[in-house]
């Protein structure tokens, strides 16, 4: 064989082991396992309320009243969250059908059938709450309802059996904007009346109605006079417990790693108060100073389209959930706007029945165990506020009470509180940390609700006034 054809033979053999070359090189590109599957494991860690008491609720569940007021001829008495009469009613209500909803003026007549003669339940919110807020709690969605709709904020909601024709109604009322709609109320369930029964036997303590223009509803009075706000508040001393909890701490590294898409980030420390964790559009701040979080997610900010207030709690429970980040029993307590025109949820922490207000503190910008701040935008939470403190275990408890009815309208008229700027009482607990191990104290207060500031005042066990 030439010399010419040995050549030849070495190119083309070449030419193969090149060909065959990046044959294998590319079956094993396409082979290989990918980047993310490389990418090493980080455990989570295990969460401290995985037990599904908080972190399974349902929307409806959330958005609940602070009480239940039970109306029964013979008496008025509340049922509290937490209480089982409370669950039961809660989730039979919400299966009403609506029909024939209408604008109605009371007569004082009608508002002693509902407030005296009757059998039903009233709904009472911490605020008043807009349609779209509420609308999730029915299986019927409210917003559908054309008379519905022009009622902009919704202050309580009466559920009640008219005496003489036994048919089930609803009033929605808005004490703001002094309008009433009415519903006839229909049930494939008939259990409903029995459970107001229940409600009324297992409610023992004895409210009596104080209006907030002096005046009780069914009086007589001119027409065209409006209807006033309405509270209610034991005739007797209120026997509430004060209780002592311990506090579990959540660990911020934890948490980043529930929250962020890669767990696996060291903290960057700003100064001896703060330190965050940065990934592309996520960031978490710690603050040392007051032990709260601050979480943001500008990816999930972008609103392009207007989200309905019902699909953004659904994407905020969501959120909660997947971290089990409902450490007790909270509640929507408000939904406000924030500067930038994002709606903003504060949920307040209910314990043994009351709502929880931390004590005043030199420090504003603190965020306590008794809220949780969430802002949801069309992509998911785009905001997260909260204390890394949570109340645990089971408290000890030291017999306490609030001032009756009447001591309480005494204070209030020493304080030149008038009747007329009151929106809301209601019993609650201030609470604030007692020694260097972090228990918490929860002291039983009267909470009032005035239109004269945002926040609510307090009175204690000794009626004095506190902030």
């Amino acid at each position: 064989m030439n010399e010419k054809w040995i050549e030849h033979i070495k190119s083309v053999t070449l030419v193969s082991l090149v060909i065959l070359s990046f044959v294998l090189s590319g079956f094993l590109w396409y082979s290989a396992p990918t980047y993310k599957g490389n990418k090493p494991e980080y455990p989570l860690p295990p969460y401290p309320f995985d037990d599904g008491k908080y972190n399974q609720k349902s929307i409806y569940q959330l958005i609940s009243p602070f009480q239940m007021i039970v109306h029964h001829p013979t008496k008025t008495s509340w049922l509290l969250p937490e209480n089982s009469t409370y669950e039961q009613l809660l989730d039979t209500i919400r299966e009403a059908k609506l029909r024939d909803t209408t604008f109605i003026q009371p007569s004082p007549e009608d508002w002693k059938k509902l407030y005296q003669q009757s059998m039903g339940v009233e709904f009472l919110f911490t605020h008043d709450q807009s349609l779209s807020v509420l609308d999730p709690y029915f299986k019927d969605s409210l917003r559908q309802d054309a008379v519905l709709n022009r009622l902009n904020q919704i202050s309580r909601i009466c559920f009640f059996i008219d005496p003489q024709s036994q048919l089930l109604h609803v009033w929605f009322i808005s004490d703001q904007e002094q309008k009433i709609v009415q519903a006839k109320v229909e049930y494939e369930d008939s259990k409903l009346e029995q459970l107001f029964v229940d409600a009324n036997q297992k409610s023992t303590v004895q409210l009596s109605l104080v209006s907030s223009d002096g005046k009780l509803p069914w009086e007589a009075t001119p027409e065209n006079v409006p209807f006033s706000r309405v509270f209610y508040i034991p005739e007797q001393p209120l026997a509430v417990n004060e209780a002592v909890y311990s506090t579990g701490k959540y660990e911020i590294d934890h948490m980043q790693q529930w929250l962020f898409r890669d767990p696996g980030l060291e903290p960057i420390l700003l100064n001896k108060n703060e330190s965050v964790y940065m990934y592309n559009d996520q960031l978490l701040t710690s603050y040392k100073d007051g032990n709260f979080m601050v979480y943001n997610d500008a990816r999930s900010k972008s609103q392009l389209n207007v989200v309905p207030i019902g699909d953004e709690l659904i994407q905020v429970n969501n959120f909660m959930q997947r971290h089990r980040g409902w450490s007790g029993n909270y509640l929507l307590d408000k939904v406000t706007l924030d500067p930038e025109d994002y709606n903003q949820y504060t949920f307040r922490l209910f314990v043994l029945g009351y709502p929880i207000y931390w004590k005043s503190s030199s420090i504003d910008s603190v965020v306590h165990l008794d809220q949780i701040h969430l802002r949801s935008g069309t992509n998911g939470v785009s905001k997260y506020s909260r204390s890394l403190y949570y109340l645990k275990g089971e408290p000890t408890l030291t017999a306490s009470q609030l001032p009756s009815k009447n001591e309480l309208l005494q204070s209030l008229k020493e304080k030149k509180v008038p009747l007329k700027s009151i929106e809301r009482v209601l019993p609650g607990y201030q609470a604030h940390f007692m020694n260097k191990d972090n228990q918490v104290k929860l002291e039983p207060v009267w909470v009032i609700y005035t239109n004269t500031q945002d926040s609510p005042f307090f009175f204690n066990s000794s009626s004095k006034r506190g902030g």
